[in-house]
């Protein structure tokens, strides 16, 4: 029972890790960060409704965290994450976005777990993800 327990503690720790993502050299600072929010949005059980759903998640994930806290980030709540590249989810259903992509462009995460980076015209032709 205790090795189970120990199993399954082990897993949440790695499977909740901020290296999971793909973020790493090369990227852009606010692609990382995208990469890095779609990371903490799968983490914990359920679909978080609020950023305090995300509270004990926050060492792990303290940019992401903070730039959801902030502003700079806006989530769409309550939508579930899939892995990425997942066949099932549309490329185009937003599930956050930089605070100014919709009038200036910037990043985006997709529901699939996908960040791209956005101009103005395309945000407005991506779909936004709803309950």
């Amino acid at each position: 029972f205790r090795i189970i327990i120990s199993v399954m503690f082990l897993v949440m720790v790695l499977g909740c890790s901020s290296q999971i993502g793909g973020v790493g050299p090369g990227m852009e600072p606010q692609e990382a960060i995208v990469k890095e929010l779609g990371d903490l949005l799968r983490c914990g059980s359920g679909v978080p409704k609020q950023l305090a759903d995300l509270n004990s998640f926050e060492p792990n994930f303290p940019i992401s965290y903070r730039a959801i806290k902030t502003g700079e980030m806006v989530v769409l709540w309550g939508i579930p994450m899939l892995g990425e590249g997942n066949a099932a989810t549309s490329e185009g259903t937003i599930v956050a976005y930089e605070k100014d992509a919709a009038t200036a462009g910037g990043w985006v995460l997709m529901t699939n777990g996908t960040a791209k980076k956005v101009t103005a015209v395309d945000f407005a032709t991506f779909r936004k993800a709803t309950k």
